[in-house]
């Protein structure tokens, strides 16, 4: 064959598989199939599965509950938004004094194996306690309407949940994360278009702001 040229048997194969037509949609069915179960028998490992739709500061919301346990199932790869509605509903239920006896978990698709995995699971905490932990989020909340708030979503949670895992790594999986990050539009209003992973990281705020945030998270996990 001449060099670059391609064989007969591969141009006749071009774009046909050895599966049937349609096998592709059956594959995907079966394969979502799968990790419904697997997310049924996650949650099901906690309890029976039901819904309350308790008053969260006067809004009737409805949760999903395994037994005492308040769940938030999070489609797809655990994400930092995922984690923080987790928290948030954790909190509001705490602070109305109605936070269930086996607290609050987030369950997302499994980062090992096919099927769903509970990443993190709060304790109750004291009435008292949450308003205050409540209080702290407002107030950041309204430091962002002013100012953009100085953690990006995506890169700072997974820089301080991979520490968690593996301490050691929080800035190769920040870098990792903010340099596919940084290309939103969103992110580039916000840091600049072309800030770079050490002009945050080297930032004393960066780090105050990301202890601010995320300290509270984590210290709260069930042992």
């Amino acid at each position: 064959l001449a060099e670059g040229s391609t064989p007969d048997w591969q141009r006749d194969l071009a774009g046909q598989g050895v599966l049937p037509f349609g096998a592709g949609a059956s594959l995907e069915q079966q394969e979502l199939m799968q990790r419904w179960q697997a997310l049924e028998r996650q949650l099901d490992s906690l309890g029976p599965r039901h819904r309350q739709m308790p008053s969260l500061e006067g809004i009737p919301t409805s949760l999903l509950f395994a037994g005492d346990t308040h769940v938030v199932v999070q489609p797809g790869n655990l994400s930092a938004a995922g984690v923080m509605r987790g928290w948030l509903q954790h909190l509001l239920l705490c602070a109305d004094g109605v936070s269930p006896a086996g607290g609050s978990a987030v369950v997302a698709r499994s980062s090992c194996v096919a099927g769903a995995e509970l990443f993190l699971r709060w304790r109750p905490i004291e009435k008292a306690e949450a308003r205050e932990l409540l209080q702290q989020l407002r107030c950041l909340a309204k430091q962002g309407l002013q100012l953009c708030w100085p953690v990006p979503p995506k890169s700072g949670w997974q820089m301080v949940w991979k520490e968690r895992k593996k301490p050691g790594s929080a800035e190769a999986s920040f870098r990792m994360a903010w340099i596919d990050e940084r290309e939103s539009a969103v992110m580039q209003l916000c840091f600049g278009a072309e800030t770079s992973p050490d002009q945050l990281l080297l930032h004393p705020a960066f780090a105050q702001a990301c202890r601010a945030l995320y300290d509270p998270i984590l210290n709260h996990l069930r042992s």
